[in-house]
């Protein structure tokens, strides 16, 4: 998405990359849009660098296909009427369909939508995959809200949404604060629309034609590439000691997987706080006692944790909650051999070098979340 820039650059009035903030034959300059674009915008222009492309391939690359904003009104139980905005940023159609999830949080911002965009296009093009990458979501705290009213929500923005989604143009699917319930009002809604094709959504119900294996997909195959990354470092995963950070759909799956192959996982947290025990927590036990809706924290056999999980004394530390919890104030005391990031930009770029330079090993989310995405969007062209 470009506009024109009322500077003249070389005497030539040129267009300006809204989204990427620089102009059209130059190379991306230092977003300012918010913290995960002007990650993701330095990581690129780094690989880019290092790859010698060219100033006009680098813009092509960089610059989102297509943004849209759009007013999402919600009427709440009692009647009383609220307007949220709604975003969806498709990136590239390069290869394919765009495709991408829907998150519905506080943070949700244009420019954090269009990074999460980007990094999506990377990610599918990594495992070979005939699509591109989009990102969407609202801004908003969703456990504000009642079923019915996180139904309204979600019809609101899908029929916001419908010009610009679709199987053959941008397929849509779960993220934070999303899950199947959601996917599956979506698709009610398109299908009221007369767009009832369900390769619409990935991660709806089953019932739906969803995936059984999707809600723990990414977990999964989190936990999957964490042991490849260990083994090749010359660790057993079944001797292995590790610590998640987000217990929800990603890390909660990838503690369930890596204690299935025999990893002992010492400690977890979420946003109520983190607990941990040095011979291992029970983590269906875990999983059964924040299922009830209980606090993690509060969990009764582990030892309460002061500071960031990250920090606990393991082999493997994922964190696998939002961007930027893994910081420069943390990344010193990270004594794990390895990291695996199971949410997307979890490690600023600061933190990241602090790593390096410590010699500690880090599968980055590109990376670490590719084999759910390569099951997400397969499912997106197979599904009935």
């Amino acid at each position: 998405m470009a506009q024109a820039h009322a500077d003249a650059v070389g005497g030539v009035h040129r267009e300006r990359c809204v989204n990427s903030l620089h102009h059209h034959g130059e190379a991306p300059a230092p977003a300012t849009g918010g913290r995960l674009l002007d990650w993701e915008a330095a990581r690129f222009q780094e690989a880019a660098t290092r790859l010698g492309l060219n100033r006009a391939v680098m813009c092509a690359l960089h610059c989102a296909a297509r943004s849209i904003e759009i007013e999402v009104p919600l009427e709440r139980d009692d009647g009383t009427l609220e307007i949220y905005t709604g975003y969806r940023v498709q990136h590239s159609h390069a290869l394919g369909p765009a495709k991408g999830g829907v998150r519905y949080h506080p943070s949700v911002t244009a420019s954090d939508v269009t990074a999460l965009a980007r990094m999506m296009t990377w990610e599918t093009a990594l495992v070979g995959l005939p699509f591109g990458g989009a990102k969407g979501g609202i801004a908003c705290e969703p456990e504000r809200f009642s079923s019915a009213e996180l139904r309204r929500l979600t019809r609101a923005y899908t029929g916001g949404m419908l010009p610009v989604i679709g199987p053959d143009t941008d397929v849509v699917a779960p993220d934070v604060g999303t899950n199947a319930d959601v996917m599956g009002w979506m698709l009610h809604a398109a299908a009221d629309a007369g767009h009832g094709d369900p390769c619409l959504v990935t991660g709806k119900p089953e019932i739906l034609g969803g995936s059984r294996f999707r809600p723990k997909a990414t977990g999964v195959g989190v936990a999957h590439l964490a042991a490849l990354a260990y083994q090749h470092a010359g660790g057993r995963i079944d001797h292995a000691t590790v610590a998640v950070e987000g217990f929800g759909s990603v890390g909660r799956w990838a503690a369930t997987e890596l204690a299935d192959r025999g990893a002992t996982i010492v400690a977890v947290a979420d946003v109520s706080g983190g607990v941990h025990a040095a011979r291992g927590l029970d983590v269906p036990a875990l999983v059964a006692w924040t299922t009830q809706g209980r606090p993690l924290a509060a969990y009764a056999n582990g030892d309460a944790i002061d500071g960031s999980v990250l920090e606990t004394p393991c082999d493997i530390a994922i964190p696998a909650a939002i961007d930027g919890t893994l910081t420069a104030d943390i990344a010193p005391r990270v004594t794990a051999r390895l990291v695996v990031e199971g949410a997307n930009g979890p490690s600023t770029p600061q933190a990241e070098a602090i790593l390096h330079a410590a010699g500690i090993a880090v599968v980055p989310d590109l990376l670490a979340q590719s084999p759910s995405d390569a099951k997400d969007a397969t499912a997106a062209k197979v599904t009935t």
